[in-house]
């Protein structure tokens, strides 16, 4: 079976509701012109992160790939291009 991938633009963009206006949004519009486009509105948490959170987190992280080697010759940017087609 054989799966065509196509380049697909994603964008995301964090704006206060009361500083969007026609002219804001016709700004985010004009970046796909000819595209045809889904819009999701998410409501963002605000505020400072925890940090021990984010600390646990991070250590959570580490463990799960403690054993894994990196071959030090490995193009990290050929291999993130891979990944977005």
């Amino acid at each position: 079976m054989l799966f065509l991938l196509k380049k697909v633009m994603q964008q995301s963009i964090q704006y206060e509701v009361e500083a969007l206006d026609d002219k804001s949004i016709n700004s985010i519009l004009a970046r796909f012109k000819g595209r045809h486009v889904k819009i999701v509105v998410e409501e963002v948490e605000q505020g400072r992160p925890d940090q021990l959170a984010l600390y646990e987190k991070a250590l959570e992280v580490r463990k799960l790939f403690e054993n894994s080697k990196i071959d030090p010759g490995i193009n990290l940017s050929d291999l993130a291009n891979e990944v977005n087609l």
